[in-house]
Order: structure tokens, then C-alpha cells, then sequence
């Protein structure tokens, strides 16, 4: 059973500028693995806004929105084997989850056209 839905969008040349000018802004956005992986995207700034969708998507999913205990490395967003992305959840946005019955969470992420988006779905453990 679907027990919610997250969407976002970005502009990928805003996300790309931020980046720009506060590089030590993907450290407080992206795990180490998160950036391991995103260093080896060709297009990497619309890959990290891309991610960044999924993250903010996840935590509107989850109903707590950013802050309230949750920081942005407790969503974070890997790439399986086969390149698919998987949502690992850690701290207070696992706690989330596991209060509200979560069991499983669907992630799709796109880019083009200068912007990024990202769905969340959390299903139930049912």
C-alpha cells in the first residue's frame, strides 16, 4: 500500500551557481559516497541536482520537510549495480519511516532541459 508521495524540481544552472560560489556546500548536502559517485557523472551538476530533487522529495514523503532533527546526509541517494538509485535513510528520516510503517521506498529521477526532478514513493512494510 502507498502511504505517500514526494515530488521536486530544480533549476540545474541555480543548483550548478551555488555550487559555484559555496563549494563546501556539497559536503553538508551529499555523504562521501554520494559524491564518490556524482565526481564520476558526466554532467555532474545535473546529476547532484538531480539527487538533491530525490532528497527533497523523500523528506516531503516523509512529512517533516528539511530541519525538525532531519539534515539533508540522512536521505541519501546510491546507485545499485545496475545504475538504478536507492534511497538509504539514516537517523531521525529512518525513524520517520519506520514510525509511519514505511517498508519500501521507489525513487525515479530525470534531467533535461536545464532542470531535475525527482519521485519519492513510500510504500507500507504490509
Amino acid at each position: 500500500m502507498i502511504l505517500s508521495v514526494g515530488i521536486d524540481i530544480a533549476d540545474v544552472s541555480r543548483f550548478r551557481a551555488a555550487i559555484e560560489r559555496h563549494p563546501r556546500m556539497l559536503e553538508r548536502l551529499f555523504t562521501p559516497l554520494e559524491r564518490e559517485g556524482l565526481e564520476k557523472k558526466a554532467d555532474g551538476a545535473s546529476s547532484m541536482a538531480a539527487r538533491f530533487s530525490a532528497k527533497e522529495a523523500a523528506l516531503k514523503a516523509l512529512g517533516c520537510g528539511w530541519g525538525k532533527g532531519v539534515g539533508w546526509t540522512d536521505v541519501e541517494i546510491l546507485s545499485a549495480q545496475n545504475g538504478a538509485p536507492v534511497v538509504v535513510l539514516h537517523a531521525m528520516a529512518k525513524e520517520i519511516f519506520l514510525s509511519r510503517g514505511g517498508g519500501r521506498i521507489h525513487v525515479s529521477m530525470t534531467h533535461d532541459g536545464g532542470n531535475a526532478a525527482a519521485v519519492i514513493i513510500i510504500e507500507s512494510g504490509e
